[in-house]
């Protein structure tokens, strides 16, 4: 067996809501991945501990043994910052989503809003709930009535805001490489900034503590601030960390610290000016955020889970348990109504999608090594799992997987494809290895071809097999004889081939920054492009159906090509998604994708109708709030006075029409369906969303 490499590659991408898709609906999700942050409710022994684009509901009444009471809180991003008040949960992946946590185990969304910037930190005090939007600086809703939140202020904070605090009637914003400001929301309508402290670090996140705000700064370490004159905050301490800060909260005369390099670090910050370092809980993998709740800190460790740690003896802080949190979905194979996802080195995960509105659960099977690739072939799963080979794994009783046989693979095995009785294998930097599977408990080596390259993907048709060799491109080999594969030919790409699907006479090649190209291999000895089409971000991965490329772009998400005319294809739909996209499956009308660090999603493009981009010039049709609930406010900026407003369900049906005197109206939907419609006036089109 070969040592464990960890490879590291995080790609964030944009958080995921309406403004961010086109003629693409978000059917439903099962959003988990690692956890960044995490609130708690002292009172009843709860945790809220963000996982990917959710958050798992923890009872820790016994910190040895936290119990799941819900999975509930689903965002449409990646969960960037929680904040928890008097049973409300406030949730910001993009948007501010507000959560009714009355019931633990039964948290109820009451509302989401959109937020510019996007909304990166989170704090509330009273009816008010303040946003840090990142560029958009610091953003005021009032959240009187929770199933109606509105903006009512804004504060330009001169900044990137990245997170706030309140505290005592003011609001503390860390504001990049500005610092810290601090803001006098008497007026909630006009936030006034009073005073700013600039420390020559990166302010990122912040909590206050009587007359000091604690403000971590990544690699700046953390520094204390005095706010006792908030017109006039300055640095006042200093704790350095060798590799960076990333969380921090304050209890009494201690700072629990998440530290890179040091884990949970405990602080004794009696006399802020000269904090001191009591005792560390080290061994962490990534450590992010960081709570407290009686004698227990609670970490939030990345793809290491929620790590809880006895600080009881600040000296000697010692972890009792460790909560784990899925990681990174790379692949996602649907049968029988059940996703199976891989997820980095937590090995395989089984989710019901038989309601996709909301995905469950249902069982996960650990691999010795990272997985990434998979095959789904009846009641067996092909598991590609990086340096442990091919594990082959039942799948008859989802609710307990279990395997059967595997092979030790001489190279790094990506991914597999199977067409019975044989496996073929991207074996990285050895090429493409053929397996006979027919007796699944003695997988056996029947032939070899060692590409050029970095073997990401294979696909078979016949007796020809594809191969997305990265940087040496598309590799077409004949498999005629397994036991002597040869080449027929092959095609090199503009940059890395990673991806590829072969449907007919054509391949699909995901070539990451090239995009998509359209190849004929219709000879395969001289194989020519037809058609591509760059796609904004990094085009991972390809499945192709009915003339149409779903591509897994990356930060970018998912996107739909027509590719009719392969010659011009032409991107008719998209959905950014809440993290990475990174691979896609076709089932129905649905794709389920495979969402790196937020679980696997699950879209439905709404090619009915045409949405419309927005042209920069064009008259202004603007709808709101969008979600709604009852009653849609439009309005028509410039253009005709007077005109037809068209209503559209996601399959192009005309559902409503309703005048629109003077430029505006508030259109009732009353009656309408929960769902995504598209509004049209004239040739201007908007999309919403219609929710319960």
């Amino acid at each position: 067996m070969r040592s464990r490499i960890l490879v590291v590659a995080i790609v964030l991408a944009c958080a995921a809501f309406a403004a961010d898709s086109l003629n693409c609906r978000l059917v439903g999700n099962w959003p988990f991945g690692p956890t960044s942050n995490s609130a708690v409710d002292p009172a009843r022994s709860i945790v809220f501990c963000g996982s990917g684009g959710g958050a798992y509901v923890l009872d820790v009444g016994d910190p040895t043994s936290p119990v799941v009471l819900s999975d509930a809180v689903r965002t449409r991003g990646y969960v960037r910052d929680m904040f928890y008040d008097n049973n409300r949960l406030y949730v910001v992946s993009g948007p501010l989503d507000i959560y009714d946590v009355a019931t633990a185990s039964a948290p109820v969304r009451k509302s989401s809003v959109p937020v510019a910037g996007p909304g990166n930190g989170v704090a509330a005090s009273g009816n008010y709930v303040y946003v840090a939007g990142r560029d958009s600086g610091l953003r005021v809703f009032d959240a009187s009535d929770p199933s109606n939140p509105h903006e009512v202020g804004r504060l330009d904070t001169r900044g990137r805001a990245w997170d706030v605090w309140t505290q005592a009637g003011w609001v503390y914003v860390a504001n990049g490489d500005s610092g810290l400001v601090t803001v006098n929301v008497s007026d909630p309508a006009n936030p006034r900034a009073t005073g700013r402290c600039v420390f020559g670090a990166t302010a990122k996140t912040l909590v206050t503590s009587g007359s000091y705000a604690y403000v971590t700064c990544e690699v700046g370490g953390l520094r204390i601030i005095s706010i006792a004159d908030t017109a006039n905050p300055c640095e006042v301490g200093k704790y350095d960390s060798l590799q960076g800060v990333m969380g921090v909260v304050v209890k009494d005369t201690l700072a629990l610290v998440a530290d890179w390099a040091a884990g949970l670090v405990v602080l004794n910050v009696a006399n802020p000016s000269a904090p001191r370092r009591l005792g560390a809980a080290g061994m962490m993998l990534y450590p992010h955020g960081v709570q407290v709740m009686g004698n227990y800190g609670y970490l939030s460790d990345w793809n290491g889970g929620l790590r809880i740690v006895d600080v009881a003896n600040p000296t000697a802080p010692t972890e009792v348990c460790q909560f784990k949190t899925p990681e990174w979905a790379h692949n996602v194979a649907v049968s029988n109504n059940n996703a199976y996802v891989t997820d980095g080195y937590a090995g395989m995960r089984v989710v019901d999608v038989s309601n996709p509105g909301c995905p469950a659960e249902r069982s996960v099977f650990p691999t010795p090594d990272q997985v990434q690739g998979l095959a789904i072939v009846d009641t067996l799963a092909y598991l590609a799992a990086w340096s442990e080979g091919i594990r082959i794994v039942s799948t008859a009783n989802p609710d307990a997987p279990h395997e059967v046989g595997f092979f030790d693979t001489p190279d790094y095995a990506i991914s597999v494809f199977v067409a019975m009785p044989y496996a073929y294998v991207a074996e990285r930097g050895s090429g493409m290895l053929i397996l006979n599977v027919s007796d699944p408990a003695h997988p056996t080596e029947v032939g070899h071809f060692d590409t050029p390259g970095i073997a990401c993907e294979v696909r078979v048709i016949d007796t020809i097999a594809y191969v997305a060799d990265r940087e040496n491109g598309l590799r077409i080999i004949s498999v005629a004889d397994r036991t002597a594969p040869y080449e027929l030919g092959s095609f090199d790409t503009p940059d890395y081939a990673f991806g590829l699907d072969v449907v007919g006479s054509r391949a699909y090649v995901a070539d990451r920054n090239t995009g998509l190209l359209v190849i004929d291999v219709s000879n395969p000895a001289s194989p020519t492009e037809l058609g591509s089409y760059d796609t904004p971000g990094q085009a991972m991965s390809v499945r192709v159906r009915n003339g149409y490329a779903y591509v897994s772009d990356a930060s970018s998400g998912l996107r739909v090509i027509d590719c009719t005319n392969p010659a011009i294809p032409v991107e008719r739909a998209f959905y950014v998604t809440p993290h990475a996209a990174w691979a896609a499956w076709l089932e129905g009308s649905r794709v389920y994708v495979a969402s790196w660090g937020a679980g696997l999603q699950i879209y439905e493009p709404t090619l009915g109708i045409a949405e419309e981009r927005s042209a920069p010039h064009a008259p202004c049709l603007t709808l709101g709030p969008n979600p709604v609930r009852n009653e849609l406010l439009v309005r028509m900026s410039c253009g005709p006075t007077t005109s037809t407003l068209s209503l559209y369900d996601c399959a192009g049906k005309l559902v409503q029409q309703t005048g629109l005197p003077g430029g505006s109206a508030r259109v009732s939907l009353r009656g309408l369906v929960p769902g995504v419609y598209v509004a049209r006036l004239g040739t201007l089109s908007r999309k919403f969303t219609l929710v319960p």
